[in-house]
């Protein structure tokens, strides 16, 4: 599935897993080689494999009640201090972070290499459609 092109001709692709080395298939074979033609300058592609650069989705949404559960039910009486550290408890500050940093990771592929990007595993449209059903935002977004 193509995602979104640049003016310079790189693209941000979103498929299934290519299997590495002996085992890509001749079907990934010819998808690589399109992407990799579609580009104006023939440039080669990069592949990031988001099921080994992110955490997993059931752990992004455990983060995310936990959130829910501080913000909303925890008492607001406790110190800033210990209300922070049950912040960071939570871990979606850390799964965020995460998020932004391979974000701009990949973007410094796209703008300053000018190569395009295959994003492969696990759909985190998922933890995204999660946070919005869970915190009931947006719902004509959802799909």
């Amino acid at each position: 599935m193509w995602c979104w092109h640049h003016w310079t001709g790189c693209a941000l692709v979103r498929m299934a897993n290519i299997k590495p080395g002996m085992q890509l298939r001749k079907h990934d074979r010819r998808i690589l080689q399109a992407i990799a033609q579609s580009h104006p300058e023939k440039s080669g592609v990069f592949k990031s494999d988001l099921d080994k650069s992110l955490p997993r989705v059931l752990e992004v949404q455990a983060a995310l009640v936990r959130l829910k559960q501080l913000c909303i039910h925890d008492s607001f009486e406790e110190t800033e201090e210990k209300w922070l550290s049950s912040l960071e408890n939570t871990r979606w500050l850390e799964y965020v972070r995460l998020f932004l940093k391979h974000s701009a990771e990949l973007t410094q592929w796209m703008y300053n290499k000018n190569i395009s990007v295959i994003l492969q595993g696990k759909l985190y449209i998922v933890v995204v459609n999660s946070v919005w059903n869970r915190w009931g935002l947006a719902p004509e977004f959802v799909g």
